[in-house]
Formats: structure tokens, C-alpha cells, sequence
């Protein structure tokens, strides 16, 4: 069962220059040694794209979810399983199968009581990294459409200094591009041809994309000003805007 997570700001320049940070699955499980995962799942190491994070991570979350959901049934399982062997304790025919009955019934509920604490930091651990997992999702899927976004400048009469001497100010708008941030996939082999699901168990680390890293795709950062009826000719882009506008 997952217990503990710990979130780490790696050194990004092994990530072809994305920067990222890790969220750490330290996972022991009933009857282990509870050592820590030394092996990371080789999907997540696959994943190379927005669109690639963004399914890895959903997937991730169902399975997360999944495995909250299994833990909390196999407790109440035990529960209701000693109540049965109670039950039966007192119906039982003999003093032999009594005596067996209550000694089942004393085992279950003591598995059960040893086990309810765990559980519930378990599921409270998963849960809490499950909503930042989530929230990284919804970053994820704005900065995809944000990605499209354009500046344009304002065709109608909205421009002007309003008497302001050596100042203009100019009205600029938005409209959405056609050049996605990423290629969509929608299945798990289509980050990794090798792999077909994510070892949920395996799971040590998950590169996030940092906001830093978001922010420079969420809108276009330059534009043209094609209207311009006395400007002279100047090579590249190094002059200040003051120079520019003057020029």
C-alpha cells in the first residue's frame, strides 16, 4: 500500500531542458520488509510530452483510486468475516467447532484491528497525492488550449493616447491557432510501443512539468505590427521598444 510521498526538485538539465519535479512513492505492502521501491515504472520514464504527462497521469490516478478502493474492501471483508465466525460461534453444534468459531473470530478481529490504521494513512496518503496529481492534470489540459492562443491586434477604432503626449496605448485580442502543443495519444502504447500498462507497484517517481515550464506556452509572447507607415528598415531584433517604435 502506498504510504508516504515526498516531492523533490531534481536537477532538469538530464530532461532535455525541461524542468520538473518529482513525486516520490515510498510503497510497502502487508507482510513485506517495507523497504523502499528501488525500480521506477519504465512507462514513466517513457513519457517525453504534455500530452504524454497528461494521460500517464490519468491513468495513474484511476489506478491509485482503484487500489484505495481495493484496500478499503478487503478490510471490511475482514470485519464482516469475524462477525460471521461470531455469528456461528453461537449457533455452533459442538464445544469443538464454538472453540473454533471464537478463535477465528478473535484472529479476524485482531487482523482487522491491526490493519485499520494503516489502511486509513494508506488511502489518506494516495489520496492527498492523488489531488495534486489532479490539479496538475487541469494545468496540464489549460496550457494545452492556452498553447493555441494568439495575439492579434484590434482591427476596430480602439486605439489611441487620450491626450496623453508621447504615449499610445494599443488594444490587442485574442483568437485560437491551429498548432497543437503536442501530439494527442489516447492510449498507453502510444507513449511507449513496449509498454501497455503502467506497474502501478513500480511507480518510484513522475516527472511533472514545472509551471515555469507551462507558462512559456500559454500564449504567443510576440506580435507584428504591419500598419506602420514611417518605419525604417533595421536588421534583426536588437533595438529597445522605445527605439523601435521611434525608428
Amino acid at each position: 500500500m502506498m504510504e508516504c510521498v515526498q516531492v523533490e526538485q531534481p536537477d532538469a538539465s538530464r530532461h532535455k531542458g525541461r524542468t520538473a519535479v518529482f513525486l516520490f512513492f515510498l510503497a510497502t505492502f502487508t507482510g513485506s520488509d517495507a523497504s523502499p521501491i528501488t525500480t521506477n515504472d519504465e512507462l514513466a520514464d517513457a513519457v517525453k510530452s504534455v500530452c504524454h504527462e497528461q494521460l500517464y497521469l490519468e491513468e495513474l490516478v484511476k489506478l491509485l483510486k482503484q487500489g484505495n478502493d481495493e484496500r478499503t474492501t478487503n478490510l471490511q471483508k475482514i470485519k464482516t468475516d469475524a462477525q460471521q465466525y461470531k455469528i456461528a460461534a453461537v449457533i455452533a453444534a459442538s464445544m469443538e467447532k464454538h472453540c473454533l468459531y471464537m478463535a477465528l473470530y478473535h484472529k479476524f478481529r485482531r487482523l482487522h484491528k491491526e490493519n485499520k490504521f494503516r489502511v486509513s494513512q494508506a488511502n489518506t496518503d494516495v489520496t492527498a497525492t492523488t489531488l495534486a496529481i489532479l490539479e496538475q492534470i487541469g494545468v496540464l489540459k489549460v496550457t494545452k488550449v492556452l498553447a493555441k492562443t494568439k495575439i492579434k491586434l484590434d482591427t476596430s477604432s480602439v486605439h489611441g493616447n487620450d491626450g496623453n503626449a508621447n504615449k499610445i496605448r494599443i488594444q490587442l485580442g485574442t483568437a485560437e491557432g491551429t498548432t497543437e502543443l503536442c501530439d494527442k495519444v489516447s492510449k498507453v502504447t502510444e507513449i511507449s510501443s513496449q509498454h501497455t500498462a503502467i506497474k502501478v507497484r513500480s511507480v518510484k517517481e513522475v516527472r511533472l512539468t514545472h509551471r515555469k515550464q507551462v507558462i512559456k506556452n500559454i500564449i504567443k509572447q510576440r506580435i507584428t505590427l504591419g500598419i506602420l507607415t514611417s518605419c525604417n528598415s533595421v536588421a534583426g531584433y536588437t533595438s529597445t521598444f522605445a527605439t523601435a517604435i521611434n525608428a
